[in-house]
């Protein structure tokens, strides 16, 4: 047997088994789909051709087959010379056959030779008219370069095509825009008009995903639910709409929606879920005053490998707060205490933190009574003074809430516990360049304070001086007169 027979009945034999056998039974559909897995495998082989050959033979009155090889060709080998070949053929079967030439035109602007590109779009417009692949091909190679111009050859094809989805394609061309950071303000104007043009019915996930986050850029969450709600059947299941909605509906406070589109969300694939998601999650069940279930998800979050130190000490401070919430407090402080050591040590303890912890002794002081009520203002006084030291621009509010918890225990200003608080305090207020009305009522009350320590400490001549100090604040405190009118021969 020669060697040209071998190849000949090889040949017949690939084609046979690379084949599926729907494609085998001279199904056109079948054999399209097969060729792009054949091509991308066997790329480079000698006997590539010959097969894809032999498998469009069968089909040699169909364009769309050679047109399939042409495009896997292409998609799969990047190979234009066989792609060119296959898309001549197609054509000298159906010289009106619109995809050949669309995917011409495509190939030609991969290759950035778009007065080529243009040629074969204008073919495809003239082969049907009817069709619409022609001058959406046109418009979309125009996109960056003259937008206003692809709008406008779209805005044709609906004034020939009246069913034409044009502001659907209009509102996904400035979406285009907007994804290269074009013109960011005008062009999403421009999609939202094409959007509110829109037949609802039309639109997909990622189009409402898009209309309802340029109002969510906007801070307006409530306008972006009222996009975005109607298709919450519709779209249950994807998980850019349900995150969406769930961000926009914690943001507005709206958590008994927020709970739905959480639960849809995190039914995604792990690999779909991403910290912030968590984040919102979180949000959503202490919004609900669901504190059990908010400590589940900070659990949860913190086990997963997309949780960075940030995260985890997000978590745990949601983690807390929920404890507290709860009435739990020794977990809550237990919690709470971890939380802020793995910010000291991240060098991001923040105000906040401390302030958080402080306020949360205060409202566990509440609940108690006798050593553990004082014992719990004691741990509050603590946190203060680390926020007075180390926050300077709260160490106002921060000494004031010293000096508050230090009266509840011990209220004789004759003890004068509280003295060198009301010092720091009026030091800091003093050094203020501008008081406001709060700031002067504390400062009066200090300069009270310890005009009263002095005087039960037979101090009248400080005692007289401070109450000098408060006329200074206020002139018209006529306990302040009366004092100072007492004390006079000091």
């Amino acid at each position: 047997m020669t060697t040209k027979i071998k190849l000949f009945f090889l040949i017949l034999l690939m084609a046979a088994t690379v084949l599926p056998v729907s494609a085998q039974r001279d199904d056109a559909d079948a054999t399209v789909k097969a060729l792009a897995p054949i091509i991308k495998k066997r790329s480079g082989t000698k006997a590539l051709d010959a097969v894809v050959e032999e498998i469009c033979s069968r089909f040699k009155k169909n364009p769309m087959v050679y047109t399939g090889a042409a495009r896997a060709y292409w998609y799969n080998a990047m190979d234009t010379a066989n792609a060119f070949r296959y898309v001549k053929t197609a054509l000298k079967i159906n010289h009106k056959y619109v995809p050949a030439y669309i995917l011409m035109g495509d190939i030609h602007a991969y290759l950035k030779d778009t007065v080529e590109a243009v040629k074969w779009f204008n073919q495809a417009i003239t082969a049907d008219p009817s069709d619409t692949r022609g001058y959406e091909s046109l418009s979309a190679i125009e996109v960056f370069s003259n937008p206003d111009g692809a709008v406008a050859m779209l805005q044709k094809l609906k004034d020939s095509h009246p069913g034409y989805p044009f502001h659907l394609k209009a509102a996904r061309i400035y979406e285009r825009l907007l994804s290269q950071g074009r013109d960011i303000g005008e062009n999403m104007e421009k999609a939202i008009q094409h959007y509110e043009q829109v037949e609802k019915d039309s639109m997909e996930a990622s189009d409402v995903v898009n209309y309802a986050t340029h109002y969510r850029g906007m801070h307006d969450n409530v306008k972006c639910l009222e996009i975005a709600e109607p298709y919450k059947d519709k779209f249950a299941g994807d998980p850019y709409f349900n995150r969406l909605c769930l961000y926009a509906s914690v943001d507005a406070e709206k958590f008994h929606e927020s709970d739905t589109y959480a639960e849809r969300l995190f039914s995604a694939p792990d690999s779909l879920i991403n910290a912030m998601d968590y984040r919102y999650y979180i949000r959503s069940k202490m919004g609900q005053n669901k504190f059990d279930a908010a400590i589940g998800v900070c659990k949860a979050f913190m086990e997963k490998d997309i949780a960075g130190d940030d995260d985890k000490q997000y978590a745990i401070g949601k983690m807390a707060e929920a404890y507290k919430e709860l009435g739990q407090y020794d977990k809550a402080e237990a919690v709470y205490n971890d939380y802020l050591a793995s910010r000291e040590k991240s060098g991001k303890l923040s105000a906040y933190d401390v302030n958080s912890l402080a306020n949360m002794y205060l409202d566990k002081a509440d609940e108690l009574n006798g050593q553990d009520k004082i014992n719990a203002w004691m741990k509050a006084d603590s946190m203060f003074n680390i926020l007075a030291t180390r926050f300077v621009q709260y160490a106002e509010m921060a000494y004031y809430q010293r000096y508050r918890i230090i009266l509840q225990i011990y209220p004789n200003p004759k003890d004068g516990k509280a003295v060198s608080i009301a010092n720091n305090l009026i030091s800091v207020i003093l050094a203020k360049a501008e008081r406001n009305e709060t700031s002067n009522k504390r400062l009066k009350e200090m300069y009270t304070y310890l005009a009263y320590f002095y005087l039960q400490n037979d101090n009248f001549r400080r005692s007289k001086y401070y109450w000098q100090k408060v006329l200074e604040v206020d002139p018209d405190d006529e306990g302040a007169k009366k004092a100072i009118n007492v004390l006079k021969k000091f």
